[in-house]
Order: C-alpha cells, then structure tokens, then sequence
C-alpha cells in the first residue's frame, strides 16, 4: 500500500512540475496533502476542487482525484466502500481524458487506469474460486464492469480470450455446486441456478469459438448428466406416471447433449472420453446399431486395433433397463 501511494506522489510531483501553471488552487493544495500522507485531507480538497470553476473541467484535477480514490480504494476492508471508492476513481481518470484535448495526460491516465480496470477480472477470479452458491452470481457482474472498463485504455489484448476462459471456469465452479447438491440426492431446483449457468457458459463460449472442444464436451456432458440422473433418482417402485414424466424430461435432455458430443468428436476425432459419452447418449436414446458402433469403438481404443465382439441387442435392452447402467455412465468429468 506505501509503495503504490509512493509512486503515486512521484508521478504527481512529475506532473505538477511541468504544469504547475495550470493546476487550479484547490488542487494544489490536494498534491500538498497527498505528498504529506494526509488523505483525507486530500480527498476533501480535491473534492471542492472539481466543483470549482478553475477545476471542474481541468484535467490534471481529475486525473490527481482518480490517485486520491485509487489510494482509498486500495485501503478499503468493505466491499461497498470499496466498489465506491473503484467507481469514483475509474470516472475520475475518464475525466481527465475528456478534459485532456491535447493529450498531455494519456499515459499517465493510462497507467492509473490500468490497475482499476484489472481488479474486476481479479475479483471475478477470486469469487470462482471461493465457489460459494451466496456470491458466485456476482463474478458475471464483475466480468462485465472489466469488459466496460478496460474500453477506456484501449488494450490490444485479445477481448474473446478473456471471455472463452472466464466463462470455462465459471461454469466449472457452477458445477462443482450442483454435483454437491446431486451428492445429497437433491431435485433438480434446489441447482436449477447453477445447472442453467453451466449450460448458458458454454454456449457462451461456442457462440464465440464453435470450433472449441471443451466446451463442445463438457456442455454434452453436464446435459447427459442431467437427464441420467433424473434417471437414477427415479423412486424403486415409480407408478407409470412417474416413468413416463422422467423418461419424457430425460430423453430431450440426451437428445440436446447428442450435438455437442458429435461435434467434439469432429473436432478431435477418436478421443476415448467422447467415444464413451457418445455410447452413453445412445444407449439412453434407445439406439441399438449406434450403441454398438461406439462401444466396439471404446473397446478397440482399449485394447488395440484388434476386432471388438458387439454386446448384442438381448444385453443392450438389459442395461437400459438397469437404472445402474445409467448410474455408472452418468460419471463423466469434464475435460
């Protein structure tokens, strides 16, 4: 914290060095303060100063308010003083660029702004990784103020990647809640947040990259999840109603999952791991020749290339009749 304050009050003094005839009273006396350590005192200055009719639209003004609010943001313990302290400090340097016709600011706005604008992907990263169900909503809001806010520092850096690679492990963390809710044997609402952000993540990053396998996979799969555990909670003896509401609800989800394991397949074509999920998905759609393909597929990536026996049609009908058929298939992990 000293050493960021630190270089802070150097480029201030660089800046007030070469502009000192344009620095409106009040603002000098803000850089007097803030050199002394005395921050709060500076705030309170630099505050009356933007509101000034020297001040209020003097660039340098704004720029030293975004140092005051950045100081005060790096300082704060609470998160809504914090966000305040970030929203106020990030506006200020914008300012400053609005104010700033000949650019003699550009870098040094730049470089306060930098920092700003990266502590939203880090707050995103650290809420995922905390995988709380009470905050993990609130990374997406925190992605999107990092995306809003790093257009004011025109990066080169490639926008689609930082998308691609928040929303694979957002989805990730989202699932990592659902299963523990599945590992107790919970219904479906009691995750229909995180299952529906598991899914609408990935989509996101197809709708970017549709050539991308991961997600290709891991969405197949985390859908033939759904519809193969709505299976296996099926109660020991269901009334007919029952049977039919579940394999109705579960069927549909298979047939979702059955494009997006094909098409990981057509990506990197002969994965195990895709093989398998393709054989799961059609025994659960009841599809005989299709089953047989990929489990003699399966086999043969086991084994070598020699000749994989089929398991017949008599078998075939067995295991879908066995809910723990679908308890052993419905283990996939993501990639």
């Amino acid at each position: 914290m000293k050493k960021i304050a630190l270089i802070a009050i150097l480029l201030l003094a660089l800046v007030q060095a070469n502009f000192a005839q344009k620095i409106p009273p009040l603002t000098n006396e803000a850089i007097k303060e803030y050199k002394n350590k005395n921050f709060e005192k500076a705030r309170t200055l630099i505050d009356q100063s933007i509101i000034s009719v020297e001040g209020k639209e003097n660039a340098y003004t704004w720029h030293l308010r975004g140092h005051v609010y950045k100081y005060f943001f790096n300082l704060s313990l609470d998160e809504e003083v914090d966000e305040q302290n970030r929203n106020t400090a990030i506006e200020s340097f914008k300012k400053s660029m609005a104010f700033d016709s000949k650019g003699t600011f550009k870098e040094a706005n730049n470089d306060g702004l930098k920092p700003l604008v990266n502590s939203f992907w880090n707050d995103a990263v650290v809420i995922i990784n905390s995988r709380d169900r009470a905050t993990i909503a609130k990374a997406e809001h925190y992605l999107k103020r990092f995306i809003e806010s790093r257009e004011s520092i025109k990066s080169n850096d490639n926008i689609n990647q930082y998308l691609i690679d928040f929303y694979k492990a957002f989805a990730s963390a989202n699932r990592k809640l659902m299963e523990a809710e599945r590992d107790q044997g919970s219904d479906i609402e009691k995750y229909r947040e995180e299952y529906d952000r598991v899914v609408e993540s990935y989509k996101k990053v197809l709708n970017i990259n549709s050539e991308e396998y991961t997600a290709n996979y891991n969405l197949s799969i985390n859908i033939y999840n759904e519809g193969a555990y709505q299976i296996e909670q099926m109660p020991a003896e269901p009334d007919l109603i029952t049977i039919m509401g579940r394999q109705k609800e579960a069927v549909i989800l298979f047939e979702k999952a059955l494009p997006y394991a094909l098409k990981a397949d057509n990506i990197r074509p002969g994965r195990i791991e895709t093989i398998k999920a393709l054989r799961a998905i059609y025994l659960a759609l009841n599809d005989y020749f299709k089953f047989d393909y990929y489990d003699q597929m399966v086999k043969k990536l086991k084994n070598g290339s020699g000749a994989a026996g089929s398991i017949g049609k008599e078998k075939f009908e067995q295991m879908r009749r066995d809910k723990e058929s679908y308890k052993r298939l419905q283990k996939f992990d993501e990639e």
